[in-house]
This record gives C-alpha cells, sequence and structure tokens, in this order.
C-alpha cells in the first residue's frame, strides 16, 4: 500500500479542511512529522487508521473537533500486485445530541481510465473492503504502521513466558490454544452425532442380503427363457399370418387390374376417332400461319397509303405558313436598327445621374449621423462634468469615516494571550464534558453486560442439564430399537416364504386361465367345423357348376373357332385359307357370354378348393393347440395348487401380523429416538452459542473496564490544564469566558471588516475619478471633429446636385424614366427574336415535312408488292394440302392447348393398355396359384392374439423379478457405502480424539511462539548487518535468549543487555521491522511506508548520529520511514518535513504545510 493524498477535516485540532501530499512527502524516502505537543501530529495517523478502519489508531471516541460536530476524511492510496490499481475511500463523521459520535457515511472507489467504480458504499462493507485489499486487520496494520521503539526495545530483553505472551499477542497465537482445543472438542462432538445418524440410517438394511439377489436372479433367468420360447412360437404364427394377407392383397390387386383392362377395350372405337381429327387439325393448324400472315400484309398496305396522303396535305400547310413568317421577320429587323441607339445612349445618361444621387443621399445620411453624434458627446460631457464633481465629494466622506474606524479598533483590542487562553479553556472544558457521558455511557454497557452475563450462564447450565436427560433417553431408545430388530432377524425366511406363496398364486391364476384357454379353444373349434362342412357343400356346388359350363363349352366349341379366324389366314383343322361367315351376330355374342361363364364357374371352384384347404389346416392347428391344453391341466389336477395356497395364506397371515406388530414398534421407537437426538443436537448447538456469547460478554466487560481505566487516566492532565488557567484568569466558566471574547473578536472583526471595505471604495473611486477625467477630455475631441465634417457634407451635397441636373434634365423620378425606356428596348429585342424564332421553326418543319412524305411514299409501295407475294405464298402452301377454301382451315383450326390434351390422351390411352397387359401378367405371376380365405386369416390372427397375450403376461413377471432384484441391490450398495461412511467416521473420532489431548495446555502454542521467532531473528539479523555496516548481528540461543554478534571484536557474541544506547536503538530498530515484515505477511498488498513514534530527546548527539545514518540506510524506493518527533537536531537531518502548527486564537484549527531542506 502506498499513500498518494489524504484530506482531513474537523479531525482532533484540524478544524478547517488540511491536504496532506504523500508523493510529495515521501520522494525522498525519509520524512518527518515535527509539531509541538498537542498540536495534531499522531491525527495523521487517526486519518489512515479511520479511512481504512473507521476507528482511530489510539481508539479514541471522542476525535471530532470541539468547535464543529462533524468530521471527515479522504484518503488516496494505491496498491500493486501484478498491476497498480488506485483507491480513493472517504468517511464522514457526527456527534449526536446526545455526544456520541457516529458514522454518517462511508464509500470506497477504485479510480480507472474510463472513470470511477464504486466497490463499496456502506460502513461495513467498505470495513470489509479494506480489510480484503490490504489483507491485514485493525490491530496488525496499527502494529506494521506505527513502531513505537521503545517497546521493542522492551521485547528485546524479555526472557520465557513473558517474551511468548508478547509474541502470542503480536500474531494473534491464541488461536493455537485454548480456541484450537474448543474447536477440537466441538468437531468431536459433531462427529459422534455422524456416527449417530450413519449408525440408524444402516438399521434400515437389515434384511438386505446378496443370497437375496442371486435367488432373484435365478428366478428373473427361468421366466426370461419361456418368454424366449413364446417369442419364436409367435414369430412362426405371426410369419404365417402376414403371408395369408399377402396373398388376399394379391388376389384383389389381380381382379382390380382385369377390370381395368376390359374398361380400356372398350374405348377403343373412340381413341380411333380421336386420331382422326387430330391429323386434320395438324393441316389446318399449319396453313393458319400464312393466312394470318396475308391478311396482315393487305392490311398494311392500305394503312401505309393513307399514311402517304396525310404527310403530303401537312407539307403544303407548312409552305403557306413559311412564306407569311419570312415577311414578318424582315418587317421587326427593319424597325428595331432604327429605335434601338437612341433608347441606349438615353439609359446611359440616366445610369450615370442615378450613380450621383447616391453619393447625394449618402452624404446627407453622414451629416445627419454626425449632427445626431455631437449631440449626444455634447450631452455625455455635461453628464460627465456632473458625476466627477459628485465623486471627488465622496472620496473626501469615505476618507473621514476610515479615520474614525481605526481609532474605534484601537480602543476594543483584546491581547492574543487572552483569546489563546479562552480557546484552550473551552476547548478542555468541552473535551472533559464529552469524557464525562462517555464515561456514563460505559458504566450503562458493563452494566448491561454483566446482568447478560448472569443471564447467559443460568441459560448455560439449563441447556447443559437438558442435555444429559436427552443424551440418556436416545441412549436407552437405543438399546430399545436394538433388541426389537434382533427380533426381526428371526424373521428372515418371510421372505421366502412369502415367494413361496407367491409362486402358488402364479399356479392358481395359470391353471384359471388355461381353463378358460381350453373353453374358448372348444368354442372356436365347433365355429370352424361348421365352416369346414358349409365349405365342403360350396365346394361341391362349384365342382357340378363347372363340369355343366365345360360340357357346353365344348359343344359350341366350332363355331367360337370359324368366328375367330380371318380371311387369308389358315384354318388350324383343315388349313384352308377360304372361310365361310356363316354365323349370325346373335350367336356371336351368345358365344362370348357362355365364355365368361365358363371363366367364372371355375373362379368360383377355384375359390371353394382354396377355402376347404385352408379350414382344414386350421382345424389340425386348432386341435393340436386344444390337446396341448388339456394335458397341462392334467399337471394342475394333480398338484392341486389352490388347496395348498390356501393354507400356505393362513399360515404367512398370521405371521404378517405379528412381524407387522414388531416393526411398527421398532418404527415408533426408532421415530423417538431420532426426535431426543435431534434435540440434543439442538441443545448442544445452543450451549455451544451460549458459551461463545459468554466469553463475548465477559471480554466486553474487561474491554470496558479497561476503556473506563483509560478515560480516567487521560483526564488527570486535562483537569489540572483547565485548574490553572481559571486561577490565572480568575473565572469559573470558561465556555461563558470564551463566548464573552468571541463576541468581542467578532465586533473587532466586522470593525476590521467595515475598514477594509472602506480603504477598497477609496481606492475605487480615486481609480475612477481619474478615468473620468480621461473620459470627458475624450469627448471634446469627439465633438469638435463632428462639427468640422458637417460643414464639408453640406458643400459636397451643392455641387451633385447641379451635375444630376445636368445629365438627367431634372433631378426627380429618374428612376421610372430609366425603366420605361429598358421596357421599349426589351419590347423591340423580344419581337425580333420572335419573329426569327418562328421562321426558323417553321422552316425546320417544312424540310422535314417534305422528306417524311418522300419516305412515307416509298413505304407504301414496298407494302402493296409485299402483300401480293404473301397471297402467293398461301395459295402454294393449300394446293400443296389439298385444301381448296380457306374456310376449311378456320373450321379445322385447333387451339395448340386443347390439340396437344387430344395427343396427350390418345397417347395416354396407348401407354394404359400396354401398361394394363404388363401388371395383370405380373399380379398374376406374385400370385402364382395361391388362394386364401377370410377364416383362416382369422383363425391365424386368434392364435397371435393369444400367444402376444401371454408374452405380456410373462413379460410384466419378469419386469416385477428384476425390478425387486435391482431394488435389491440398489438397497445393497446403499449399505455397503453406509459401512465405508461409518468406517471413515469412527477414523476421524480416533484422530480428533488424539488432537483433542494434544492441544490441552499451551504446548503448541509455544511451539508455533519458538518458530515465528526463530524467523523473527533471522530477518533482524539481516537488517542490523545493514544498518551497522556488518559490525553487528542478532541471534537467538537455545533457550530462545537474543545475543548480540560483534563482528568488531572477532564475531564475540555477548548479551543484548551489554549495548549501548545508540546500539540497543538500532538493534531494537531492526528486531521493530523484522516483526513488521512478518505481520505484513499475511497481508495481501505489501506497505511502503512506516512511522517511528519515539522520543528520541532521551539520546545524546554521539548517538543521534548513529541514529540518523541507521533510518537513512533503511529507506528504500519500496519502503518510506517517517519519524514523528519534536526533537530539533532530527529535525535538521530530514529531507522533507510535514509541519504541524498549533491552532491559534481566532484563527481556527491547526495547520499543515510540506517543507523541503
Amino acid at each position: 500500500m502506498r499513500p498518494i493524498w489524504m484530506k482531513l477535516k474537523g479531525l482532533n485540532s484540524f478544524l478547517e479542511t488540511q491536504e496532506v501530499d504523500f508523493e510529495q512527502l515521501t520522494s525522498q524516502g525519509l520524512f518527518g512529522i515535527f509539531g509541538p505537543t498537542g498540536s495534531g501530529k499522531s491525527s495523521i495517523l487517526d486519518g489512515i487508521s479511520l479511512a481504512f478502519y473507521g476507528t482511530t489508531a489510539r481508539n479514541s471516541t471522542n476525535f471530532i473537533n470541539v468547535n464543529t460536530d462533524k468530521a471527515s476524511v479522504e484518503y488516496l492510496f494505491s496498491v500493486k500486485t501484478k498491476r497498480e490499481r488506485r483507491y480513493l475511500v472517504s468517511r464522514s463523521f457526527k456527534r449526536s445530541k446526545e455526544g456520541s459520535i457516529r458514522s454518517d457515511g462511508a464509500k470506497l472507489v477504485e479510480l480507472e481510465a474510463t472513470g470511477q467504480k464504486i466497490l463499496a458504499d456502506r460502513v461495513g462493507t467498505v470495513n470489509e473492503a479494506c480489510r480484503e485489499i490490504l489483507g491485514l486487520s485493525r490491530e496488525d496494520f496499527f502494529r506494521t504502521v506505527v513502531l513505537p521503539q521503545g517497546k521493542f526495545s522492551e521485547f528485546l530483553k524479555l526472557e520465557g513466558m513473558e517474551r511468548n505472551k508478547m509474541l502470542e499477542r503480536l500474531f494473534h497465537l491464541e488461536q493455537y490454544g485454548e480456541h484450537l482445543a474448543a474447536l477440537v472438542k466441538n468437531r468431536v462432538q459433531q462427529w459422534d452425532g455422524q456416527k449417530l445418524e450413519k449408525e440408524g440410517a444402516l438399521s434400515r438394511y437389515v434384511q438386505v442380503s446378496e443370497e437375496q439377489i442371486t435367488e432373484l436372479g435365478k428366478q428373473e433367468q427361468e421366466i426370461q427363457a419361456a418368454l424366449k420360447k413364446n417369442e419364436k412360437k409367435q414369430k412362426t404364427v405371426q410369419a404365417q399370418l402376414q403371408e395369408a394377407k399377402a396373398v388376399a392383397e394379391y388376389q384383389k390387386e389381380y381382379e382390380k387390374l382385369l377390370q381395368e383392362a376390359q374398361v380400356l377395350a372398350d374405348s377403343k372405337e373412340e381413341m380411333e376417332l380421336l386420331g382422326h381429327n387430330i391429323r386434320q387439325a395438324e393441316i389446318a393448324n399449319g396453313l393458319v400461319p400464312w393466312l394470318l400472315e396475308a391478311r396482315e400484309t393487305r392490311a398494311q398496305a392500305v394503312q401505309q397509303e393513307q399514311e402517304k396522303e396525310r404527310f403530303y396535305r401537312k407539307w403544303k400547310e407548312r409552305q403557306e405558313q413559311l412564306e407569311q413568317a419570312e415577311l414578318q421577320k424582315k418587317e421587326t429587323e427593319e424597325r428595331s436598327q432604327e429605335e434601338q441607339p437612341k433608347l441606349q445612349l438615353q439609359i446611359e445618361l440616366l445610369n450615370q445621374a442615378m450613380a450621383l444621387e447616391a453619393e447625394r443621399r449618402e452624404e446627407e445620411k453622414n451629416g445627419l449621423i454626425q449632427e445626431q453624434k455631437r449631440a449626444e458627446n455634447q450631452e455625455k460631457l455635461k453628464d460627465a462634468n456632473k458625476k466627477m464633481e459628485g465623486l471627488l465629494a465622496d472620496i473626501e466622506h469615505k476618507r473621514q469615516q476610515r479615520e474614525a474606524l481605526l481609532t474605534q479598533l484601537q480602543e476594543i483590542a483584546v491581547p492574543a494571550e487572552m483569546i489563546q487562553a479562552a480557546a484552550e479553556g473551552d476547548r478542555v472544558t468541552r473535551e472533559l464534558e464529552q469524557v464525562e457521558k462517555q464515561k456514563q455511557n460505559l458504566q450503562k454497557k458493563a452494566k448491561r453486560a454483566e446482568k447478560d452475563w448472569e443471564t447467559g450462564n443460568q441459560k448455560q447450565q439449563e441447556i447443559s442439564r437438558k442435555k444429559q436427560e436427552k443424551q440418556q433417553m436416545f441412549r436407552q431408545a437405543e438399546q430399545e430399537i436394538a433388541a426389537l430388530k434382533e427380533r426381526l432377524e428371526t424373521w428372515k425366511n418371510m421372505e421366502k416364504e412369502k415367494e413361496a406363496l407367491f409362486k402358488l398364486q402364479e399356479s392358481c391364476e395359470k391353471e384359471q386361465e388355461l381353463l378358460k384357454k381350453i373353453q374358448e379353444q372348444e368354442k372356436f373349434l365347433e365355429e370352424t367345423n361348421l365352416s369346414y362342412e358349409t365349405a365342403c357343400e360350396e365346394r361341391d356346388a362349384a365342382a357340378a357348376k363347372k363340369t355343366e359350363c365345360d360340357r357346353f363349352y365344348l359343344e359350341h366349341m366350332a363355331g367360337m373357332l370359324a368366328a375367330g379366324l380371318q380371311e387369308g389366314e389358315p384354318c388350324p383343322v383343315c388349313g384352308s385359307i377360304h372361310h365361310s361367315k356363316e354365323i349370325s351376330a346373335g350367336k356371336q355374342e351368345d358365344m362370348e357370354a357362355l365364355m365368361k361363364e365358363k371363366q367364372k364357374a371355375e373362379q368360383e371352384f377355384q375359390k371353394s378348393l382354396t377355402r376347404v384347404s385352408s379350414l382344414e389346416t386350421s382345424l389340425g392347428h386348432l386341435r393340436e393347440t386344444l390337446d396341448s391344453l388339456k394335458e397341462q391341466q392334467k399337471g394342475f389336477i394333480e398338484e392341486n395348487p389352490g388347496r395348498k395356497y390356501e393354507e400356505a395364506m393362513a399360515a404367512y397371515e398370521a405371521r404378517e401380523k405379528e412381524h407387522k406388530a414388531v416393526e411398527s414398534l421398532l418404527e415408533e421407537k426408532t421415530s423417538i429416538f431420532e426426535e431426543n437426538q435431534k434435540e440434543f443436537y439442538e441443545l448442544q448447538n445452543q450451549e455451544a452459542g451460549l458459551l461463545a456469547k459468554i466469553q463475548s460478554l465477559s471480554e466486553q466487560i474487561q474491554e470496558t473496564k479497561a476503556e473506563l481505566e483509560r478515560i480516567s487516566r487521560e483526564t488527570v492532565e486535562p483537569e489540572k490544564r483547565l485548574a490553572e488557567l481559571k486561577q490565572k484568569f480568575q473565572t469559573e466558566d470558561f465556555c461563558a469566558f470564551y463566548q464573552n471574547i468571541q463576541e468581542k473578536l467578532k465586533f473587532q472583526e466586522e470593525i476590521q471588516n467595515r475598514k477594509n471595505q472602506l480603504e477598497t471604495q477609496i481606492d475605487a473611486r480615486i481609480k475612477n475619478s481619474e478615468k473620468g477625467k480621461k473620459i470627458i477630455e475624450e469627448l471634446r475631441t469627439e465633438v469638435t471633429k463632428s462639427e468640422l465634417f458637417i460643414d464639408q457634407s453640406k458643400k459636397r451635397i451643392l455641387e451633385l446636385k447641379q451635375q444630376i441636373q445636368e445629365k438627367a434634365g431634372t433631378t426627380e423620378f429618374i428612376q421610372e424614366k430609366k425603366e420605361e425606356l429598358e421596357q421599349r428596348l426589351a419590347a423591340l429585342e423580344t419581337a425580333k427574336k420572335q419573329a426569327v424564332s418562328q421562321w426558323e421553326t417553321l422552316q425546320k418543319d417544312e424540310t422535314a415535312l417534305r422528306e417524311n412524305y418522300t419516305e412515307q411514299k416509298t413505304r407504301s409501295q414496298a407494302a402493296k408488292e409485299q402483300a401480293e407475294k404473301k397471297e402467293k405464298y398461301l395459295e402454294e402452301k393449300m394446293k400443296e394440302t389439298g385444301v381448296e377454301e380457306r374456310c376449311w382451315i378456320e373450321e379445322h383450326q385447333q387451339d395448340e392447348s386443347v390439340l396437344q390434351a387430344a395427343k396427350d390422351e390418345r397417347k395416354a390411352y396407348e401407354e394404359a393398355v400396354i401398361k394394363s397387359k404388363t401388371q395383370v401378367e405380373q399380379a398374376a405371376a406374385r400370385l402364382g396359384g395361391r388362394c386364401v380365405q377370410t377364416e383362416q386369416i382369422e383363425v391365424l390372427g386368434q392364435e397371435n392374439e393369444h400367444l402376444l397375450q401371454e408374452m405380456k403376461e410373462g413379460q410384466k413377471a419378469f419386469g416385477a423379478v428384476k425390478k425387486e432384484r435391482e431394488q435389491m441391490e440398489k438397497s445393497w450398495e446403499e449399505k455397503k457405502k453406509l459401512l465405508q461412511e461409518l468406517e471413515k467416521v469412527y477414523h476421524k473420532l480416533d484422530l480428533l480424539t488424539e488432537l483433542e489431548g494434544l492441544f490441552r495446555g499451551k504446548r503448541f502454542v509455544e511451539y508455533v511462539s519458538r518458530y515465528y521467532l526463530e524467523y523473527v531473528s533471522r530477518e533482524a539479523d539481516q537488517q542490523l548487518r545493514q544498518m551497522t555496516g556488518s559490525s553487528y548481528g542478532l541471534e537467538t540461543d537455545g533457550n530462545g535468549m537474543f545475543l548480540i554478534r560483534d563482528y568488531k571484536n572477532g564475531g564475540a557474541l555477548r548479551p543484548a543487555s551489554t549495548l549501548s544506547g545508540g546500539e540497543t536503538f538500532m538493534a531494537s530498530l531492526a528486531l521493530a521491522l523484522a516483526l513488521s515484515s512478518q505481520i505484513q505477511m499475511k497481508g495481501a498488498a505489501p506497505l511502503e511506508l512506516f512511522f517511528l513514534d519515539e522520543g528520541f530527546g532521551t539520546l545524546d548527539e554521539t548517538c543521534l548520529e548513529v541514529v540518523m545514518e541507521s533510518l537513512e540506510n533503511i529507506r528504500t524506493k519500496r519502503r518510506s520511514v517517517g519519524v514523528i518527533t519534536h526533537v530539533e537536531e532530527i529535525k535538521n537531518r530530514i529531507p522533507v518535513r510535514l509541519l504541524v502548527e498549533p491552532a491559534r486564537m481566532g484563527e481556527g484549527g491547526s495547520k499543515i504545510r510540506i517543507e523541503e531542506a
């Protein structure tokens, strides 16, 4: 921590705002704080302490100046770890009506490049943040920053127990003594509670064992094997069912494709007619472009001829307009040449006259301005003379008043000694009053703490008694729970009986399900048998109908063969190529009907055969399944599981009733045990809290009494001083005396202020009189200049009027006359331009129209020739396609989209015929002569559902056993984990018991003290060598005594008590620095300064020389040394000095300034 700047106000003797620039103060590494006793030297340290921790270094509770009720401190510092950070901490305090001081606000901000970052803005959070930044508590900070050499000199000569006690205070080693023993004892109690908790939790897993887990695993494997067997059988039946459904779908698809093929055959004639219409439309559509082109060219030829006539008429009209415009242009140009020169000359003369007129007006304007300015200056000159007379009279009056005030000041002057004594007496009186109030508050506080301590002791004894009672209760409950658990151990075999009972129940349920399945199977077999008989009857009827159709078909085979022969093709019977057409149309239709009837009879016969075959297969499966079920039923009849289940159930219920009663009792006892245990721990925590509170109250009582003694000691000197002042100035009420002096001083200050104001006013008026004389002289000069300018201006105006009369012939309406001439000149120019422009425009139009007419005449002739050529092309195309009339093209023409749609329809028909033929062949190949009935699919579906239901029930049983096994395994893992945790608890309790014995007394504190002493002595040796130029060293012997190594005398060892005054100071300072460094090691940021608050007045000149050389040797760039003293010889050796000047009567509080040598 490096200080940068601090601002104080209202703190102790500092009434007004005082600032300390630490960067300037620590620039040389060594600085001093000097001032008389009571001036406020130590208040600099108080300011730093208040900024960081909200309290003063001396722990004072009355640090606000008596002349104000508020105090504030702002402290800017930096901390450098990885990078430098700057912080600003601000605090304010105020005195209440009762006289106590409390915090009025606190804030800590970090100063960054982008602005301020608020880290804390409340008293508590600011204290905590400062401790976190510095890494030091308030006590450690004071011991590190302020090094009172006399105290460390005492430490240098201490021995044994006294030195250990001092190290214990400096390094807070109390935590390694009784505090650590209490902490270990508290931990033992906590781990005892965990042991009881773990043992109670372990009692819930008494019935969990590896044997039970193994038995459940075997049951799980048996059920899984049965499931796999049923699953295999179900897959076989499901495959048969899927195959039957596929064949049924193939049959439907085949019949549907046959119907679609017949529909396509019926549309053949309609499609042929559509093809004829498409061919005619294609011819007509091919001629349509030639027809349209011929018509379009003929219309264009007529249009071009009409456009040619229109252009010719426009051209003739424009020729006539051009001749008239040329005559008008010639007349306008002649008139313009005659009048334009005259008008331009007249306008030029008028322009010159207007310029002279403007100059005349400007001259008149300037003359008026000068006349006005002269009048104003004359008025100002008159006022200035009048004011100057009044100012001189006022100056004389003010001088007389000042002399009167000087006389009055001399009469009311108060001696400086009386003022200083009054202020000191008033300050001491107020301080003693504040101290008295503070003592009363502390006494009240001590009484409250003693009362709270007695109450806490009584509560602690009551809680301790209750805790012992609760401990006895839950120990007794623990024994009862153990006895009940032993009884439950005898009923472990109940789980096996329960499993056997569960198996008997399952056997009963399976017997009932088997009986139900047999009944359902017999009913289904009967229904299937009836369906089989009906199918056989339908098969015989279909066979008879098929035989009849075959016979009738053979009888008409010759006629059907003749009807199918074509002329020119050989007969398959006789080989002739000439055939007789004797069969009528009616017979042909009869033959087709006969053919369809024959095919239908064959299909019906095939369906009946397939149905009979399927039902025969189903009957076989059903009989096999029924026989298997009846075989299983015989086994259940022999075992008789129903009777066995009833007997076992009765015995199990009797034992379970008794078991539940014991479990209920165990649960009740466990609940009582846990409740007592919980209450015991709550009482234990309450007792620990009360003990801590009692200890805190004891410390508070001791601190309060110590504070009262300290306050009493501090008031002795002020009371003595106040008595001396009262006797010297013969007054008892110094507050009233001080108030009277203050009123006189205030009146004196008012008169002095009035005198100062009069002197300021006199000086100001003298300066104003000198300025007034200068202004009067300047005004007189200005008036003379204005009169001369007015005379010259009047002469110039007369000359300008004569020149205007000569140029314009008049002195009035010159502008209007000029504007009239300009308008006439502009009108001539405009008329000339319009005539020329009109002639040029008409000439261009006539030329353009003549050229357009010529071009249009050429286009009209070309359009006529093109129309004749297109007509000739159309007639040739019609002759090529055999079309004679143009109207035929329009009649048979079709829109391209309609024609394309007809083509698509024709093409789609042809593709559909090919596709239908292919699909019928593919469907017949997929069917492969197979046939299946709906009844067969139903039978297979029912069998599949039956098998799935059995698998579902098996999986349910498998899941229940598996879940029970997994839960048992989980409980076993939890039991093993609890056993491991309980083993760790036992081990921890063993260790804590050993530590509890080790930390009794202060053996460990003494060990830590020796450890700190060794490190302190090593660093003190290095510091002493550096300060003395390696002349002396510091060591410790086996008993911890400090010894001096004298290198000037061959490295001889001698006791520290043999050192001279200066040598003792250097050794003590080295030890102080070492102790400070060790304390700083606990901090987060290194402290870059410390103060030596030591009375150097006891040292002789030689020792002072050694001291100063030592101080100059220990200062570094990273550490500045500050000396707080009033010894003049040291002051002259310090390069940078902070001078504290005590308060003067009537001039506020103490003042601070920095002085460099």
